[in-house]
């Protein structure tokens, strides 16, 4: 530092000089964050801060009194210094300058250039490392899903089992009992009431059910022909009797005992011989004249 005219070697820093020991003190961010302000108002030789407390609570978004707080801590840990208080009557402001105090290492926790260097050099190493990580891990993953094998497929393949193998296995149950012999065992199976043993699939899932039909007697159809009684011994009619076959009408027997089908009872007659009575035309079938225009007298 260049000595003053009174003999006492001078403070003053410069910006980029203050600025590196800010940034390689161990500060917490408010604190850092209040002296990088205070020198971004600073002229190139550290000199020329007009930047009070009413700015710089403005700057830092917090109240008065904490920008108070963090001005009077850097200055009194010697890191700015004021140099003309200000005059409110001129309008004038106070104005500051960037110091290193003689003890300013004795508040502040510094890191050496060399120590700063390593943990720069560190962290990056650290980055280098988890982001080669993430890397072989993604491409690990990219690899897989360009062969189309993934972890199940490879489990799979290790026991010699295939997908399609394991759902197509089936339990086994034994219907024999642990105390049976080999004889009783085999006798149990065949004396089976079911009729299934265990080589023959149930009928049910080897042959597709057809459509079922309705069983008809010599009567007719047997919906019609067997009578459901209740129990009060009232006979039940037929929700929905089945239809005739010819003409897909009303099918079963009536009361009289001829068919309820009205095609088939014709039909039956003329068979029979029987001619059906045609009904009687009315006399008077012809509409009478309305006359629109009164006949001329």
């Amino acid at each position: 530092m260049p000595a003053s005219t009174t003999g006492t070697p001078d403070q003053g820093a410069t910006v980029g000089q203050w600025n590196a020991l800010i940034r390689r003190a161990r500060l917490d961010d408010r604190q850092k964050l209040a002296a990088l302000v205070m020198s971004s108002y600073a002229d190139a030789d550290g000199t020329n801060i007009h930047c009070g407390v009413v700015r710089l609570s403005v700057d830092l978004q917090c109240s008065y009194s904490t920008a108070q707080r963090y001005l009077r801590w850097l200055r009194a840990v010697g890191l700015v210094e004021l140099v003309r208080a200000g005059n409110r009557r001129r309008k004038w402001s106070d104005e500051y300058r960037l110091i290193l105090g003689p003890d300013v290492l004795e508040h502040l926790d510094v890191l050496d250039p060399g120590r700063y260097d390593e943990l720069c050099n560190a962290t990056r190493e650290d980055r280098r490392r988890t982001s080669g990580g993430n890397q072989a891990s993604t491409k690990v993953t990219s690899d897989s899903q360009a062969s189309g094998v993934t972890q199940d497929d490879a489990s799979s393949a290790s026991s010699g089992v295939t997908q399609d193998d394991a759902h197509s296995i089936e339990p086994v149950t034994d219907m024999a009992s642990p105390q049976m012999t080999p004889d009783e065992a085999d006798q149990a199976s065949n004396d089976d009431p079911s009729g299934v043993t265990q080589d023959d699939a149930p009928p049910s899932l080897t042959t597709s059910p057809e459509r079922s039909t309705s069983p008809t007697t010599v009567d007719g159809d047997l919906r019609t022909a067997v009578t459901v009684t209740r129990e009060d011994g009232s006979e039940m009619k037929t929700i929905c009797p089945a239809k005739c076959g010819p003409h897909k009408l009303a099918g079963g027997t009536r009361p009289d005992g001829r068919p309820a089908c009205p095609l088939c009872r014709v039909a039956q007659d003329q068979a029979a011989g029987k001619k059906r009575p045609r009904p009687a035309l009315p006399t008077s079938h012809i509409a009478p004249v309305i006359h629109l225009r009164p006949e001329a007298s």
